[in-house]
């Protein structure tokens, strides 16, 4: 949210200069510009989930890998 907050202002100042004859782009270029940048900065951060969301993922697949099946309490057991 922050990033595509941030990206927004700038989006908005930007068609508001071209607007007041600041900058001599067309309406909109800045906003499609803001776009790309929004959705490069996504890819590169590989995607729409949340960083924690993917680095708990990232830790559970670990823990898996390292000790396999015996990471999973059996049901039948208590803990």
């Amino acid at each position: 949210m922050r990033a595509a907050n941030r990206i927004g202002l700038v989006a908005v100042a930007g068609e508001l200069a071209i607007q007041l004859g600041v900058l001599p782009w067309p309406t909109g270029s800045v906003n499609e510009a803001a776009a790309d940048i929004f959705q490069d900065w996504q890819v590169e951060r590989g995607g729409n989930d949340p960083a924690e969301v993917r680095r708990a993922i990232e830790q559970i697949k670990g823990i898996l890998e390292r000790y396999g099946d015996t990471a999973i309490p059996d049901s039948t057991h208590p803990i």
